[in-house]
């Protein structure tokens, strides 16, 4: 009796059930390649395409969610070498056209996670992606910012508010609050009545001959719509 008979019917499973080849039965039975070969070449259907052509659109949509390879194989009940291969050779070629679009709009200051948004692909691919081309620093690190952090901090001195330049980068206001701090001087939202004083002639001219509405005043300066109305509306 040959040694891994026993094995035979279940060598065959993992590779026309699970779609293990051949070198992954191997080692997950820690024997050699050529002896799963030998026992159950002539039993199984040789592959000449993939068999997983149903459903590798999946697995492409999870990956673009942010899944891991590792995860979707467990998920998918496959192996994760099977998961990885359909995935690159589906993908490699759109990520690798979009690579240096990705680059530039990150370089004029739009955050991963809007790249990701609008490409559909999670922020963590766009990380992988370009982090070596223009040495970006670790995703779950605030100094992400870093090269924004003076275009930031000027704009907060020149009037707008962190509300403003969050929106006008794709981000949230506490991290802009959070990466400036520390460079400026922070406004309080209820303004001395000297500084409103000399910010009237301002408003004015932004609501009467720029058409600014109330709000996107009280936005770009962090005042309240009530206080920007009660002081151009009714300043005389």
């Amino acid at each position: 009796m040959k040694k891994y008979t026993h094995l035979e019917e279940e060598w065959i499973q993992l590779y026309n059930i699970k779609h293990l080849n051949f070198t992954e039965i191997a080692k997950k039975y820690n024997v050699q390649v050529e002896t799963v070969s030998r026992y159950i070449k002539d039993r199984v259907r040789k592959r000449t395409k993939s068999p997983f052509k149903s459903e590798v659109e999946k697995w492409v949509s999870f990956y673009q969610k942010g899944k891991s390879f590792a995860e979707i194989a467990r998920e998918c009940n496959v192996s994760e070498t099977a998961v990885k291969t359909n995935i690159y050779k589906e993908m490699n070629p759109i990520i690798e056209d979009l690579k240096w679009t990705w680059i530039a709009l990150y370089r004029k200051g739009v955050s991963l996670k809007s790249i990701g948004d609008t490409y559909h692909f999670h922020q963590k691919i766009i990380h992988n992606t370009i982090k070596d081309e223009i040495n970006i620093p670790n995703a779950n690190n605030r100094n992400v910012y870093q090269h924004l952090i003076d275009e930031w901090a000027k704009l907060y001195t020149d009037g707008l508010s962190f509300e403003v330049i969050a929106k006008k980068y794709h981000v949230s206001a506490d991290t802009v609050y959070r990466n400036t701090r520390d460079k400026v001087d922070i406004r309080c939202k209820k303004t001395k009545s000297k500084a409103i004083k000399e910010l009237i002639p301002v408003w004015r001219n932004l609501y009467y001959q720029k058409g600014y509405t109330l709000q996107e005043i009280g936005e770009k300066y962090n005042i309240s719509t009530s206080t920007v109305y009660r002081h151009v509306r009714n300043h005389k």
